[in-house]
């Protein structure tokens, strides 16, 4: 048998467990003021925190080090870059990126436009060229190029 139905004065069960419930609350909000108290239910939830299955402390810690919040501890030249150290890379990437370009730094000359499409049609303007500049136009003809 319960508790709740041990207790003489009480007409119902429901009434005697409401009562039991509400007794028991109040004493255990009484002990919470206790300096005591507080130290042994902090060393529970501490250990409670440590021990878990979830590894909140390791999961913290992991998010801690990716967001850079962990100024405390120290980093080694090697370490993995923060998500704020990333996005500061980032931005220097960028800012680089749009800065104005000056001409003189670059060799912007226009160049030919062109319309080759396959690589036969490469090859023979290439040929052209190759044959424009580098050979003398009296030592071709037309039937040697077309052979």
């Amino acid at each position: 048998m319960s508790a709740v139905l041990l207790e003489p004065g009480c007409g119902t069960m429901s009434v005697c467990a409401i009562a039991t419930k509400e007794s028991k609350v109040q004493q255990f909000l009484a002990l919470m003021e206790e300096p005591e108290v507080q130290s042994v239910l902090k060393l529970f939830i501490d250990n409670a925190i440590a021990t878990s299955e979830l590894k909140i402390l390791k999961r913290l810690a992991d998010i801690e080090k990716a967001l850079g919040l962990n100024g405390f501890s120290d980093f080694k030249e090697d370490h993995e870059m923060t998500i704020p150290e990333q996005i500061a890379l980032l931005a220097e990437r960028v800012d680089s990126i749009t800065e104005p370009v000056s001409i003189q730094e670059h060799d912007l000359r226009p160049m030919k436009a062109c319309t080759v499409k396959t690589t036969l049609e490469h090859k023979a303007a290439e040929l052209v060229e190759h044959l424009k500049n580098k050979v003398p136009l009296q030592k071709i003809s037309a039937n040697d190029i077309i052979k």
